[in-house]
């Protein structure tokens, strides 16, 4: 008899390390995250244009939602919708299979799949009543925490309030501005007195056009997730320059009223939502349940209110940036700007580098037909502008202007880095990508030949306690036996040591490894999606330890890997020099033409 083929549908790594230690050896465990990838990536365009797939009411809304972000990190849609195929592939085999979910709503969708088609399919798990009660308690606990954050942010804004009577927006500074940023900002971006000539992941923009002549004020949009809001709000009211909040532009019913609206959904997925045969519309109704207590549509919706506040005000700048990720936040302010200032540019300013997975970032056929997208997008390189035009966006409204951000991404080489015997794993914010990260490249330095120095830096942002539990996890699993030193220092300190490898997941830092002389190993996750940001060729994406320990065993092999000229030449293409003259010139701005109108120095086509 056949052994039986596990596929685990979870995000818990320290649970699937326990599900293989428990379960009989004589299982075999599907390839998960290989197939997930590849299932991603063959319906790319199927997700992009996802909104096809739905019955849409509202479209201010619909762009609200997570879903229809279409961003793995933001919605579990992509992830479980590319689950549901490969349990649709499964079955089509035939064979024995277990399926192991974390969440209870997907096992049931899998099931009700299993029995649509008459496939013999046994449940263990909670009964009915249980599930019952379980959703209850999920969803219960969504709403309250909605509730909190509804909240918080009324009295944040009573707060503001108060400050604004002893330091009002300053509508003046703003009227005379030739361009807004908006701009994510944390306590202490805004001192007094200003200007602020940076930009959160848009680098040194402001201080560029200012350079040339022009008037630049700011949305402070507040990084409260990193800061305290509070304190983000009390530092820009008492900023010398052009900037006001977002929430100067509403009120408390503004916010009640968007909480309100936010819980009722205006969007279906038709019946024919369908991948390659396999129906989806179950997988869409469970993801958009999950999401409906999600502030981010509120926020979203609440950012609308900028366009109506700058024009009710007599603000009119000629272009408005913003950074380009094509999150749900951009799409609510975009949105308000266009009802508003139908005349006013606006200008998406893509300033760091993202995997071909991040299928929120390209721009689907309803957004460039009903002018929902950027009337521009600055890129930072000539691939960026290649991954956002492949699927239809015209090539006279995606720019490659240039990396306004110098210290970022390229390093200096090191002289004999790939000779140094060190190894350096780059870990994120993901706890339990983090785990399988650090597992995967213990064990295989510990199986590799050679005599390696391992080193692990933990990122900026991870707590304590994430700190803590990883080093605990890595101490219990079998075959971890490289010594890793565990360091607090930013990766390009680490690398000025020189590196033979960099062991990463999802990180900008192996931009930086490779450009230093080190080579990249991008460790490609069991159960998930993987997302390198690296151009095809750069680095090796492996899945299992033995590939892991071989690499690392042919590092000394200078023909196995990328040439320093591919290197350069690739990150060459992936980073043009800052060009902040192409931008007016393609903006139709004059130096200088404060408050005046824009000059048309482009033909329409």
């Amino acid at each position: 008899m056949q052994a039986a083929t596990v596929w685990y549908f979870g995000d818990d790594h320290e649970v699937y390390c326990a599900l293989q230690a428990r379960l009989p050896h004589t299982l075999a465990w599907g390839d998960t995250g290989r197939r997930l990838n590849d299932i991603a990536e063959q319906f790319t365009d199927d997700f992009v244009n996802l909104a096809d797939r739905f019955d849409v009411a509202d479209w201010d809304w619909w762009e609200s939602r997570n879903i229809a972000e279409r961003g793995p990190l933001s919605s579990t849609f992509t992830t479980e919708c590319c689950r549901m195929i490969l349990f649709g592939k499964c079955l089509d085999r035939k064979g024995s299979n277990v399926f192991i979910c974390d969440a209870g709503d997907l096992a049931r969708v899998l099931l009700e799949e299993a029995r649509r088609r008459g496939t013999p399919a046994t449940w263990i798990g909670k009964g009915t009543i249980a599930q019952a009660v379980e959703l209850i308690a999920e969803q219960t606990t969504a709403a309250l925490r909605f509730a909190r954050v509804a909240i918080r942010r009324i009295g944040r804004l009573r707060r503001l309030r108060a400050l604004r009577r002893a330091r009002p927006v300053p509508l003046d500074r703003l009227r005379r501005c030739d361009i807004l940023f908006a701009a994510w900002t944390v306590p202490g971006d805004f001192p007094s007195p200003g200007p602020r000539d940076v930009a959160h992941y848009m680098g040194a923009l402001p201080r560029e056009l200012r350079a040339r002549g022009l008037t630049v004020g700011f949305l402070a949009l507040p990084l409260d997730w990193i800061g305290d809001g509070n304190a983000i709000n009390a530092h820009v009211a008492a900023a010398d320059e052009a900037v006001f909040l977002p929430d100067d532009a509403i009120g408390v019913g503004d916010i009640v009223a968007m909480a309100a609206r936010a819980l009722f959904s205006r969007a279906f997925p038709t019946e024919d939502l369908r991948f390659s045969g396999q129906p989806l519309a179950s997988v869409a109704r469970m993801v958009m349940r999950r999401e409906r207590f999600d502030w981010r549509a509120v926020n979203a919706r609440l950012l609308a209110g900028v366009g109506s506040y700058l024009a009710g005000n007599g603000i009119r700048p000629t272009t408005v940036f913003h950074v380009y990720e094509n999150q749900t936040w951009e799409k609510g302010l975009r949105a308000g700007l266009r009802r508003a200032l139908p005349d006013v540019k606006i200008a998406g300013v893509h300033q760091s580098p993202f995997s071909k997975l991040y299928l929120n970032m390209l721009p689907s056929r309803v957004e460039l037909s009903t002018g929902r997208w950027p009337d521009i997008v600055f890129t930072h390189g000539a691939r960026s502008r290649r991954q956002l035009t492949s699927t239809g966006a015209p090539d006279d409204r995606v720019i490659d202007a240039g990396l306004f951000r110098p210290s970022a991404f390229v390093l200096r080489p090191v002289p004999g880095a790939r000779r140094s015997g060190r190894l350096i794993i780059a870990t994120g914010v993901d706890f339990h990508e983090c785990c399988e990260l650090v597992s995967k490249a213990s064990q295989a330095a510990a199986r590799a030949a050679g005599d390696w120095q391992v080193i692990a830096n933990f990122h900026p942002a991870a707590a304590p306690a994430f700190r803590t539990r990883l080093q605990q996890f890595l101490a219990a699993q079998p075959g971890n036996s490289a010594n890793i030193e565990f360091v607090e220092r930013p990766i390009p300190d680490l690398l000025k040591g020189g590196a033979a490898a960099i062991l990463y997941a999802d990180t900008n830092a192996a931009f930086e490894a490779v450009s230093s002389g080190a080579q990249a190993i991008n460790v490609e996750r069991d159960h998930a999606l993987s997302f390198d940001k690296l151009a095809d060729g750069l680095a090796r994406r492996l899945y299992t330890v033995d590939e892991i320990a071989l690499s690392l065993d042919e590092l000394t092999d200078e023909d196995a890997w990328p040439s320093r000229n591919d290197v350069a030449l690739a990150l060459n293409d992936c980073f043009s020099p800052a060009d902040a003259d192409k931008i007016l010139s393609v903006l139709g701005l004059a130096l200088g033409n404060a408050g005046g109108e824009p000059l048309k120095v482009m033909e329409e086509k």
